[in-house]
């Protein structure tokens, strides 16, 4: 039982930080080219949400490593992570 809630464990702890590694790399993409001078143009909402999602979900997955490894281990597996995740991200 122990060596499942390790991988459990790991597993986790790789997805949670992959996820955060590919929207930083979103993050970064979208926002090249971007001057953030007095006269840039904010844009429409939906690129607003598009840029502010992968910026969030960058910042915020790093810190909830912790949260999410420990849902892991006293599930003892993996699927609850995903649930777990994305309500943590909506919210």
């Amino acid at each position: 039982m122990i060596g499942i809630r390790t991988a459990a464990t790991a597993t986790a702890l790789t997805a949670t930080l992959g996820l955060a590694a590919a929207s930083w790399v979103v993050a970064v993409w979208q926002m090249s080219g971007m001057d953030m001078g007095v006269a840039t143009l904010l844009g429409s909402f939906t690129f607003f949400v598009a840029m502010w999602v992968p910026m969030m979900a960058a910042m915020m997955l790093p810190g909830a490593a912790p949260a999410v490894l420990r849902c892991a281990h006293a599930s003892g597996h993996v699927r609850s992570v995903p649930l777990f995740v994305g309500s943590y991200l909506v919210v």
